[in-house]
């Protein structure tokens, strides 16, 4: 072996040994476990925290690829930096691939849509251990930023004690799970019935209010503070006007907005809530219909 040939393969060895060592180095130094989410309230504002770091929510809300037509890593690539998901430890593990946070639906079942009574003792506890084992099961992982209970569970209710069976689940999370913070969602119909004093008073461990709004959104802020509530809120549904919120034709046909109009509308909003409510809002998860309306 000639003095040149020999100096090549000694670099040679000395590159692989260097590009072994960077990618034990960069997969010890990414996280395996859980990353802390907590709420601060700092000088009269509240302010989420996830490892240590702020984190302003910049999210949208991800119900699959419609189709191959809006995959997780186009949610990504935009900007995003969380996804609202019902999704299990594949959704996870993917939004973690690409950066993105999660916050983990928790399904359970509406007195209206599902005709289940929260009166009935056996079934809410089955419910609760249902619930229980989805936040063992993915509590650990870490693109967990938060847990939200529930979804829209005061449409069209007459037993306020569902919100007492959402505050025996934001306990228990807490009791298993004290590094992520819990929320319910409610909807416009929700708040403008008056459903946060009854929150507040039934589900006093919730760490945080979600709320999906469309039309009107801009006042959140100010029902937030009318309703009294003194915790920080998200912003879980928004976007364009609902199907159910825009004029009809003479046949009930729905006048959809222009898809300029629509561009018009998230901006709007966006600036005029989320942007603008810093002392409660932590942000927002957007909401793409695709082709439901």
């Amino acid at each position: 072996m000639n003095r040149i040939s020999g100096k090549l393969l000694v670099f040679g060895i000395l590159s692989l040994l260097c590009a072994g060592f960077w990618l034990l180095y960069s997969q010890s130094a990414a996280p395996v476990g859980p990353i802390k989410t907590e709420i601060r309230k700092e000088k009269g504002r509240f302010q989420l925290y996830r490892g240590g770091q702020p984190y302003f929510i910049k999210g949208v809300v991800y119900v699959g690829d419609m189709g191959g037509r809006f995959p997780l890593k186009d949610v990504a690539a935009h900007g995003a930096n969380s996804i609202r998901s019902s999704g299990g430890l594949s959704v996870l593990d993917e939004a973690h691939r690409l950066g993105l946070s999660v916050l983990v639906n928790l399904p359970m079942r509406m007195e209206s849509v599902h005709k289940f009574d929260y009166s009935d003792e056996k079934a809410v506890r089955e419910q609760f251990e249902k619930v229980k084992e989805r936040v063992l099961q993915l509590k650990d992982h870490p693109a967990v930023l938060a847990w939200s209970i529930g979804n829209e569970l005061s449409v069209n209710y007459t037993n306020k004690a569902v919100w007492n069976a959402v505050n025996d689940v934001a306990r228990m999370i807490h009791e298993v799970d004290p590094l992520h913070p819990t929320m319910t969602v409610i909807g416009d119909g929700s708040i403008n019935a008056g459903d946060i004093l009854e929150i507040r008073k039934r589900a006093p461990d919730l760490d945080m209010l979600g709320i999906n709004y469309y039309m009107h959104v801009e006042t959140v802020p100010a029902k937030i503070r009318q309703y009294e509530w003194d915790k920080p809120y998200v912003l879980t549904e928004w976007g364009p006007s609902g199907d159910w919120q825009v004029p009809r034709t003479e046949w009930k046909a729905s006048i959809e907005e222009t898809s300029t109009e629509k561009a018009q509308r998230y901006l709007e909003r966006y600036q005029n809530v989320v942007l603008k409510d810093t002392e409660r809002c932590l942000g927002s998860y957007a909401f793409i219909w695709g082709w439901r309306h």
